[in-house]
């Protein structure tokens, strides 16, 4: 399948640019095949993987770069190339030839890495194979280090626990930190946090400690720095996001088994007549409010207001699921050709996981999936009351 970023409308080629541009490192991607599934799994000897799914494993050998999003990301293979991955779970246990990144809920990383290591997350953990030759960035909510490292190293975390070994400079950032009794510093330690952590007597520093008081200690986006500084991603913000996105994703299943076409019209409404769907979902949810509360006002008004609560609740997950299949279709579908079960929910799966990507960009994300949403629902009310779109 190939990815085409001139045939969507603006806002979710931008969804969808963003979720494969973090994936490929250097905007849209281009790799020229994407496996797309509820469940992929790619064994053997590749020359290069890109997959996204619901539950992605790869194994084996890739001559090149492994490039995966999904909600359960494994990857077992050996990389001559980068490793990029997006999901809410996420373990990296083959080998790196050149770049790691990593990002989701809660990542686990246990292999070596010939370049450099980033790693944005929740739940963070570097087992003690970890073994990287360029630099490493780590943030996280939960942040558990061990390894081996070679150039300068970045952790920082609500709560962090620093083990290994680390042959360059080594800062630590974090509220609670824990610095174990193994720890060997080549290079010099800087910790910033709002209390000096106990160093145990065994800790090795060759070069020079400091330790600096801030009650402010702020992290980048690992791969994403030019676009702001944010606090570390929460566990209750990675798990709400994910329980929505699973959400939709039920809802979707049942959508195309009960109305196959209806996320397709929605597609086609918004490709073909995106200002109608733009002003059409933002008049919904501007107007739809207002007579709600107009309704609660009066005592007569309060039963249908609270039918009109759930109806918009409706829309919005209903609208929020259109857009999520417009990025994909808009991007993978061909013109006339036909678009089977697998295929669609595909599509749902992709597009649900780029706008989760795009969620966790800061300030950027969430005019994203804002503009998405009155997209996807003017799509889905054009494509539920006009016979034609």
């Amino acid at each position: 399948m190939r990815f085409n970023s001139r045939q969507s409308p603006s806002i979710l080629g931008l969804a969808a640019a963003i979720a494969f541009g973090v994936l490929s490192g250097i905007g849209p991607i281009q790799a020229e095949e994407l496996e797309l599934g509820a469940e992929v799994r790619i064994h053997g000897h590749n020359k290069e993987v890109n997959a996204a799914g619901a539950e992605v494993t790869i194994s084996g050998e890739v001559d090149s770069d492994i490039r995966v999003a999904g909600a359960e990301v494994v990857i077992d293979a050996e990389a001559g190339g980068d490793i990029w991955a997006i999901g809410a779970e996420v373990s990296i246990l083959g080998a790196s030839g050149g770049d790691l990144f990593a990002a989701g809920a809660e990542v686990i990383i246990g292999s070596a890495v010939s370049g450099d290591l980033k790693s944005f997350g929740a739940e963070i953990v570097l087992t003690e194979d970890v073994v990287v030759a360029g630099s490493t960035e780590v943030y996280g909510e939960d942040v558990i280090v061990n390894g081996t490292f070679s150039g300068k190293t970045i952790l920082g975390g609500e709560s962090l626990i620093a083990d290994g070994v680390f042959h360059g400079d080594l800062i630590l950032e974090g509220n609670e930190i824990v610095v174990q009794p193994d720890l060997q510093v080549d290079g010099d330690l800087t910790i910033y946090s709002t209390k000096e952590p106990i160093i145990p007597s065994s800790v090795q520093i060759s070069g020079d400690y400091r330790y600096k008081y801030s009650d402010d200690v702020r992290v980048m986006v690992p791969g994403l720095e030019e676009w702001a500084p944010v606090a570390a991603l929460t566990v209750v913000s990675a798990i709400a996001s994910l329980i929505v996105t699973m959400f939709v994703f039920v809802i979707g299943i049942v959508v195309i088994l009960v109305s196959p076409d209806l996320p397709q019209r929605a597609s086609r409404a918004i490709k073909d007549q995106s200002v109608m769907s733009f002003v059409v979902g933002l008049a919904a949810l501007v107007v739809a409010p207002i007579v709600t509360g107009l309704l609660f006002a009066t005592i007569i008004g309060i039963p249908v207001a609270i039918i009109m609560c759930m109806l918009i609740l409706i829309v919005i997950l209903l609208g929020y699921l259109c857009a999520a299949y417009a990025i994909s279709a808009l991007a993978f579908e061909k013109t006339g050709e036909p678009v089977s079960f697998g295929k669609r929910l595909g599509y749902i799966i992709v597009g649900l996981t780029a706008l989760f990507v795009a969620g966790l960009i800061p300030l950027i994300g969430e005019l994203i999936l804002v503009l998405a949403l009155l997209f996807g629902i003017g799509g889905f009310l054009q494509a539920l009351f006009v016979r034609r779109v």
